[in-house]
């Protein structure tokens, strides 16, 4: 496992795992799919990716669905940007 710390616009920082564990990638890619069968997912593919990848942020202890829709676009946009050039390609086989 690896984490890169982003610094965000608001001054904040973001730390998300760049190198998931397989283990981790089974875990999120079953909730993904076990939400569609169901209908039972509030939240979107790419903010259950985020709250799963996030380690830890500087927006308080809890990595929540709810504290992810507090955090400013401006703040999400470099994590994503993050998650799209190191993370997707492994999730993909491309990496």
């Amino acid at each position: 496992m690896a984490a890169e710390r982003l610094k965000l616009p608001s001054g904040g920082w973001w730390d998300l795992e760049t190198a998931p564990t397989w283990g981790q990638v089974k875990i999120l890619r079953r909730r993904l799919a076990e939400g569609q069968r169901d209908g039972s997912h509030e939240i979107d593919e790419v903010e259950e990716m985020l709250l799963a990848l996030t380690v830890a942020w500087s927006y308080g202890p809890a990595v929540t669905a709810e504290a992810l829709a507090a955090v400013p676009v401006a703040d999400v946009v470099p994590a994503l940007a993050l998650m799209r050039d190191r993370v997707l390609p492994l999730f993909l086989g491309l990496g």
